[in-house]
């Protein structure tokens, strides 16, 4: 136990310390609107304010190698894996 931290302030050092290995994922950070382009879409789809979802499905692997440089450092059999599992598990995920 580190002696600058006195017994009670452990739980909140611990807290700090676990929150600062924590990242949220890009997802969360950015704020893109295109409201027109938004708007059109609902329009299109007949769909209503606050009367719908929009899911957006995750595949098996981030297929990183498709938007990375240099397809992500991967070999051409990671690549091929990466294709081959999400191809196959697409409808099931």
């Amino acid at each position: 136990m580190d002696p600058q931290i006195p017994k009670e302030g452990l739980w909140l050092n611990t807290l700090i310390q676990t929150l600062s290995k924590f990242a949220l994922d890009a997802t969360f950070f950015m704020d893109i609107r295109n409201y027109p382009k938004a708007d059109q879409f609902m329009t299109d789809g007949g769909l209503e304010d606050k009367k719908f979802i929009y899911v957006i499905p995750r595949l098996q692997y981030t297929p990183y190698h498709q938007f990375n440089p240099n397809n992500n450092g991967w070999s051409d059999a990671k690549v091929q894996e990466v294709e081959t599992v999400n191809a196959l598990k697409k409808e099931e995920d």
